[in-house]
């Protein structure tokens, strides 16, 4: 880390920490039906008064089945509480679609972020991105063979088929430039890029021999999610990526050391008791899995895991201990406002979060070029 730059660490994590909550909030406020403010704050009020009243109860009431003598209930709060809240259009906006949305837009953004960096440090190339190495297209191969198929719905919990299918693809993929990258005593970042790069342009010729392929209703479809969006219904979709995305996302926060190692260069990293070609593995399939769960549920969204770790790095310097915190914080923060830009400027339509990033990310990247090189 810049010696500089150490005592301003705590602080912006502080601000960005309360960023990310007020625009959380303010998230709610904006779409095609526009809550008024005070009704949330009603909500979220609401939610944080029966969840302490929860607490309150399991406090008084366990204490009192496991003393050896019978103590008098004691009332904190009204224990039959329905405000007028619950039930109201409001309510099941904000817990059906706004909330979970929001929530979505966090971990997608965060996750790409944290993915974007991570991969950058491991080739030791800037423009390494999750999309480079073709997790991505695979991603959105393995979906739109699923939506060519149009397989039914089935009894699986909270995973769709073609989710599924996005899953199964991202992971395919991964294998395979596993098994072209990897070599007898090392593994080589140059046969990752390449065999990414590569896999990834095959990819995207197969999408488009199945757009010719596809009945025209299912094109439509098909054109829909390639663009990337976070519009979900309920927790179902955010709840399926969770045993894919935490672990893959905690294993890439306990190699924070390591990264560090890594981007002096390999001899230097093993020089320094570090078992390279192991940690190069892990943080490869741990960046990859992050990047296949997200794209499963919000399509392939891009510029998130450039933009973002470029901008942190500016801000903060190279140290991944904290860069990989604010990458995070930054790139949910990002897409949550990018989407919520999205389904409100063009409101009663909504525009697909994918094709705004895209269309801020080319602009903004040069800015921090511009600002890099001038001082501005």
């Amino acid at each position: 880390m810049r010696t500089g730059n150490k005592h301003k660490v705590v602080p912006l994590m502080v601000v960005l920490s309360l960023c990310c909550v007020l625009i959380a909030l303010s998230c709610t406020f904006f779409g095609a039906h526009p809550l008024d403010p005070l009704e949330v704050f009603r909500v979220f009020a609401g939610l944080l008064w029966n969840m302490t009243t929860l607490v309150v109860r399991l406090l008084l009431y366990l204490p009192s089945r496991l003393l050896p003598f019978r103590t008098e209930p004691v009332e904190v709060f009204p224990w039959n509480i329905r405000p007028e809240w619950v039930g109201s259009l409001s309510w099941r906006i904000m817990l059906r679609h706004r909330l979970p949305r929001v929530a979505l837009g966090f971990l997608a953004g965060g996750g790409l972020a944290v993915a974007g960096a991570v991969f950058q440090a491991l080739l030791r190339n800037p423009l390494a991105t999750p999309h480079t190495l073709g997790v991505s297209a695979g991603g959105a191969l393995g979906a739109s063979v699923g939506i060519l198929l149009a397989v039914p719905a089935w009894g699986i919990p909270l995973v769709t088929p073609v989710q599924l299918f996005s899953l199964i693809g991202s992971l395919c993929v991964v294998t395979i430039i596993y098994l072209l990258a990897r070599d007898r005593e090392r593994f080589s970042t140059m046969k990752l890029l390449l065999a990414g790069v590569t896999i990834a342009l095959i990819c995207s010729a197969m999408i488009m021999f199945i757009r010719y392929l596809v009945h025209p209703d299912r094109l439509v479809v098909l054109d829909r999610w390639l663009m990337g969006g976070l519009d979900v219904w309920g927790g179902e979709e955010l709840v399926s990526i969770l045993p894919l995305y935490l672990p893959a996302i905690v294993l890439l926060f306990l190699e924070v050391h390591r990264l560090n190692q890594l981007v002096f260069g390999e001899e230097l990293a093993a020089g320094r008791g570090i078992n390279v070609r192991a940690v190069q593995v892990r943080i490869f399939i741990a960046a990859s899995a992050l990047t296949s769960a997200i794209v499963s549920v919000a399509g392939p969204i891009g510029f998130v895991g450039l933009i973002i770790p470029h901008a942190m790095r500016l801000v903060m310097g190279p140290d991944h201990r904290v860069l990989l915190i604010l990458s995070f914080m930054a790139g949910g923060a990002f897409l949550s406002v990018a989407d919520t830009a999205a389904r409100t400027l063009f409101a009663p339509t909504e525009l697909p979060v994918g094709v705004l990033t895209a269309m801020m990310g080319g602009p903004f990247f040069l800015f921090l070029l511009m600002r890099k090189k001038y001082g501005m």
